[in-house]
């Protein structure tokens, strides 16, 4: 300890238990239970493409990261998406 310094460092530790309980003993951020994304709209692929009209637009949205693994979805998993008026709800089979 320097003559200037009359307090001591602010951390210590003994052991490497006490540093595994100090890790332990963290508090976690509480888990993002929504999100938001815009819904976008594109042309879907037309068949007939000698047809002069302008193909429908239709709306889709993209659904990616960390937090659909966080929550208990996984890569090439089926799901069920039930469909109500102003709502999808997303259910893993």
């Amino acid at each position: 300890m320097s003559a200037t310094n009359t307090h001591g460092p602010l951390t210590t530790t003994n052991s490497i238990r006490e540093l595994i309980m100090a890790d332990a003993n963290l508090n976690a951020r509480p888990p993002v239970t929504e999100r938001f994304v815009t819904i976008q709209q594109s042309q879907r692929h037309q068949r007939n493409w000698r047809s002069r009209t302008t193909p429908p637009l239709y709306p889709w949205m993209k659904l990616a990261g960390r937090w659909i693994e966080h929550a208990g979805f996984e890569a090439g998993q089926r799901v069920r998406i039930s469909v109500e008026h102003g709502r999808l709800t997303i259910t893993a089979e």
